[in-house]
């Protein structure tokens, strides 16, 4: 599930739209800000990810590394899906491995023994909502908000001179 920060999207769309009219230029650098600060949230889920798993088996299938390399960031101003996103896919996962994304976000999960019909139990690392969340408190919100004011800052800047 995508943590997600949610505009009233006739506000963002149209705040997107009088800033494109106005200025390309400001209309692209509110973009890489915002996008700049979707990136934290990205790297923070990746450096959980990156961490040792918290079992004490020495055995990975590379499903922690596919999972840092399926989190993204997207940014919309359409009228439809405006707002920003955060996800972790789990695409870049081999076949048999797509559970995992859901599975080692949990505190804890079973899974069967490779080769056997025994079950066993595993301590998961919740890297997602939990981490992000806090991210969300702190840096990123402040950003996103700050890209925004700037950029009507500086349109009533403009509009002044006019």
């Amino acid at each position: 599930m995508p943590v997600q920060v949610v505009i009233d999207p006739t506000v963002w769309n149209r705040l997107a739209g009088d800033l494109k009219a106005y200025d390309k230029k400001l209309y692209a650098q509110m973009r890489k800000r915002i996008r700049d600060a979707g990136k934290i949230a990205v790297d923070k889920v990746r450096d959980e990810l990156g961490k040792p798993a918290p079992s004490r088996g020495n055995h990975s299938v590379g499903a922690r590394a596919g999972l840092a390399a399926g989190t993204r960031f997207s940014l919309s101003f359409s009228a439809k899906r405006a707002g920003v996103r955060i996800v972790t896919s789990p695409s870049r996962l081999a076949a048999g491995h797509k559970g995992f994304a859901l599975a080692y976000n949990k505190p804890n999960w079973r899974h069967p023994v490779y080769g056997s019909n025994e079950w066993v139990s595993q301590e998961g690392r919740p890297y997602f909502g939990k981490v992000i969340g806090k991210a969300l408190n702190k840096e990123i919100l402040d950003e996103i908000q700050s890209a925004i004011d700037d950029s009507l800052t500086l349109i009533s800047k403009y509009d002044d001179v006019l």
